[in-house]
Order: C-alpha cells, then sequence, then structure tokens
C-alpha cells in the first residue's frame, strides 16, 4: 500500500501545486518528500490500529455469543494468564529489538545479529513459560473447569504472540510502518478469522 501511495500523493502535490513544487529544490524538495512519507506511515499504523481495535471488540462480542457469559469470563482469565507469561517471556526485550536493530539496520540493511541475539536471549524462557504451563495444566483446568485441550491452545497463543510481536519489532527496526500498521491488522484479522473455525469445528 505504502508503495502505490507515495508516488501517487507527490504526483498529486506535484499536479494540484506546481508553483509550490517547482519552488521547492534540493533540501526544500526532500524536507516534502519526509513529511509525505511521515503522514503515510502514520496514517498506516494509526489505521492498523483502530481497525485492530475494531475487530478485537468484534472478537469479544463472537465469543461471547459463541460461549456464553461464564464461558467467556474462563477463557478471559486464561488469556489473561497466556498475557502474563508473554510479557514475562518476550515483551521486556521487543524496546531492544527495536532499537539496536534500528541502529544495526541503518549501518549494514539488516538486523540479524540483534534478531539472533533476542532469540537466543528469549529462547530458554519461553522454554520455561511452557514448562510451567504444562506441570499447572491440571490445577489450571481443575479449578477453572475448562477442557484439557484449553492449556494447549493457550500454548499456542504464546507462542504466536511471540512470533507476531518478534516480526513486528523486525518491522519497525527496518522502517517499514506500512507493514507494521498491517500486521496490527492481520494479526486481529487471523484471530477472528481462527474464532470462527474453531466454533464452526466444534458445532
Amino acid at each position: 500500500v505504502y508503495a502505490v501511495a507515495f508516488p501517487i500523493l507527490v504526483h498529486w502535490i506535484e499536479t494540484a501545486y506546481p508553483a509550490l513544487f517547482r519552488a521547492l529544490e534540493g533540501d526544500g524538495r526532500a524536507l516534502l518528500l519526509v513529511a509525505v512519507r511521515f503522514l503515510l506511515s502514520f496514517a498506516s499504523v494509526s489505521g492498523g490500529n483502530y481497525a485492530a481495535i475494531a475487530l478485537s471488540f468484534l472478537i469479544s462480542v463472537t465469543l461471547t455469543r459463541i460461549l456464553g457469559a461464564e464461558e467467556f469470563g474462563r477463557l478471559a482469565l486464561l488469556l489473561t494468564i497466556s498475557q502474563v507469561l508473554v510479557v514475562l517471556v518476550s515483551s521486556w526485550t521487543l524496546t531492544g529489538l527495536v532499537r539496536f536493530g534500528a541502529r544495526e539496520y541503518a549501518a549494514s540493511r539488516s538486523i540479524a545479529e540483534t534478531f539472533w541475539s533476542r532469540a537466543t536471549l528469549l529462547g530458554p524462557w519461553l522454554v520455561a513459560a511452557l514448562i510451567v504451563l504444562a506441570v499447572s495444566a491440571g490445577v489450571l483446568t481443575s479449578n477453572l473447569q475448562v477442557p484439557a485441550h484449553t492449556m494447549a491452545v493457550v500454548a499456542l497463543h504464546i507462542v504466536g504472540a511471540t512470533i507476531f510481536s518478534t516480526a513486528a519489532g523486525a518491522l519497525q527496526a527496518t522502517g517499514r510502518m506500512s507493514g507494521y500498521g498491517a500486521a496490527l491488522f492481520a494479526e486481529r484479522a487471523l484471530a477472528l478469522v481462527a474464532v470462527l473455525v474453531l466454533h464452526r469445528v466444534q458445532g
């Protein structure tokens, strides 16, 4: 979207305001192009955020209708546990991926060193979180009165959220903000599709 929108917007400015565009030479024109890029990136990220919020609301409504208030409450509690584990496993290293990844990308057009350094750091935490989840699965399923396979869904959520946050951080580090905005929307869209498919299978 960004690759298509940027030249179209620049061409529109050149056509609609030819005098201004011709007057902007050198640094002035470069500043205009930077401003256009910033506006498009801002629109992409904001649009992705707001669309993701709307889809999150739709997911909550859909799950409540499918599961009922009581079952949805249990699911929400399990997802809260999952989110806490995601924070402990990977979220605390995400800022480092973006910051040092951006520095590495500016120097070498690659974030491989930063990516693998973070992967090495969070790998043991991810394994430990999954072990804790497996050990406590019996207690959680018994107290929350949910099927045993629910814990497998929670484990998949932890792994999926970790992978997604890594991909989102890599997009930010490499300056692909339009891709980052699209990823925010895509993650929620895939979650909604998964909910509908799961309901279809169980129905």
